[in-house]
């Protein structure tokens, strides 16, 4: 027994009982510093990394700044200004944000902080694999540029200002500013010419402008002139037949998927139906070397096109049921198949199928990254934003459903702007060439 307490004494005695000390300003500093240092290191090879050691480099920064970010009491401008470069000049941008935040938290605001933060947003914006993240980061950006505007002149605020509030759907005050800043002495040189005001007027609702506009970027000969925006703009403008016309010289000159499928949507929004459609069916979706799910996602884009056409401007009352059964998605809420519930009533049918109802369906495709498929899936988002106050449920059903979605998801579809985000999400399809039948379905839909 003497020997046994006696090792336990000793151990004890060995042991120290005092507390390591927190780490000190200058420690947690380093420690950002040496994480983003082994993501530099990584990042030449990091395809060719096992995902298990890039993963633990992320987690490694992420412990480093949340540590940082938690003691601001004893960091000093210099801590966190050499944090917010370090991050920043290492692409992450989501540290670097952190970092900024808490910086406007701790010192006195600067037009150079907010400036970083706005930029550290649009980064993630770019970076956001679901649009619904994108539009919330680009609204955030704005909201940080337009902080910096207030404490000085910094490029960044004025030159990426007007491309976060269109990000975040905002047209009009895209538009505004990108007009405001066109105009600047110092920065009205380093913003977007005539082709890019011609997508703000278009997504805007002013087609006949964005005609105009289009047509300057041709004579200025601008890099960035789009013919397919052309083409859409004098369709909506009203000049059905001067579109249609431009899109079959450029389905002549150049026969390439998007050009198709151009003609096919200006055609049906034109009222011809039968030649949209004979279009399509003669020309395909060709696999040629695309993979087993590229190939699904165009097969898929071009049934939707030829659905919308086949409607012949005429809405169906199951418009919802039938679009999501041609774009062959399963819709989920977690991972139940199905959520059904009884009624308990003798003679009642099985149920009825939260994951068929418009709000599940919505929810569902914000969480949708995005794909060739992503104009068809805000068409039938828009649809589940309509379809929504009239679903046919017990008050029950309505408030198992939303608390089992996400709370930011039911606010999209249910608050007092969400018909009027979803057709602007619908408008800002508009503008990229890819949309095969976006001209198509906001003539359906009345936008």
């Amino acid at each position: 027994m003497i020997p046994s307490v006696l090792s336990a004494a000793i151990s004890i005695l060995a042991q120290d009982p005092t507390p390591a000390p927190p780490p000190s300003a200058e420690q947690l500093t380093r420690a950002i510093e040496d994480a983003t240092a082994d993501l530099t290191r990584l990042a030449p090879k990091r395809w060719e990394l096992p995902p298990e050691r890039w993963h633990e480099a992320e987690v490694k920064l992420t412990e480093a700044v949340n540590a940082f970010v938690a003691r601001p009491a004893v960091l000093e401008w210099e801590h966190v200004a050499r944090g917010i470069q370090t991050t920043w000049r290492t692409q992450c941008p989501g540290a670097c944000a952190m970092l900024c935040e808490l910086a406007l938290q701790r010192f006195d605001p600067t037009a150079e902080l907010h400036a970083q933060l706005g930029m550290c947003k649009m980064s993630l914006a770019q970076e956001a694999k679901l649009e619904f993240d994108c539009r919330r980061f680009a609204a955030e950006a704005a909201s940080a540029f337009a902080a910096s505007r207030k404490l000085g002149e910094r490029e960044p605020a004025f030159v990426l200002m007007s491309q976060a509030l269109f990000c975040s759907l905002q047209f009009d005050a895209a538009l505004a500013d990108l007009d405001l800043v066109r105009a600047h002495p110092r920065f009205g040189d380093k913003v977007a010419g005539h082709g890019g005001r011609a997508l703000f007027l278009f997504a805007a609702g002013r087609a006949a402008e964005a005609v105009t506009e289009c047509e300057a970027a041709a004579a200025a000969k601008e890099p960035k002139n789009d013919p397919v925006l052309l083409v859409r703009a004098l369709a909506r403008a009203g000049r059905k037949d001067d579109a249609a016309a431009r899109a079959r010289v450029l389905w002549r000159d150049a026969p390439t998927p998007i050009n198709l499928t151009a003609l096919a949507d200006v055609l049906a929004f034109a009222g011809h139906f039968d030649e949209a459609l004979a279009l399509s069916r003669d020309h395909p979706v060709q696999q040629g070397k695309l993979s087993a799910a590229d190939f699904a996602e165009l097969r898929r884009t071009r049934a939707a096109l030829e659905f919308l056409v086949g409607l012949r401007g005429k809405r169906p009352d199951d418009l919802r049921e039938q679009l999501l059964k041609v774009l062959e998605h399963h819709v989920k809420i977690g991972t139940a198949d199905s959520v059904l519930i009884h009624s308990g009533q003798p003679g009642a049918e099985d149920g009825v199928d939260l994951n068929a109802s418009p709000l599940a369906v919505g929810s569902w495709l914000l969480q949708q990254p995005t794909s060739a498929v992503s104009w068809a899936n805000d068409v039938l988002f828009a649809v589940c934003v309509e379809d929504a106050p009239k679903w046919k449920c017990s008050p029950l059903e309505r408030q198992l459903l939303e608390g089992l979605l996400p709370a930011a998801h039911v606010q999209e579809m249910t608050g007092a702007d969400a018909l009027a985000r979803a057709r602007a999400m619908l408008a800002s399809r508009l503008i990229f060439d890819h949309s095969e039948g976006i001209l198509t379905a906001s003539q359906l839909l009345g936008l």
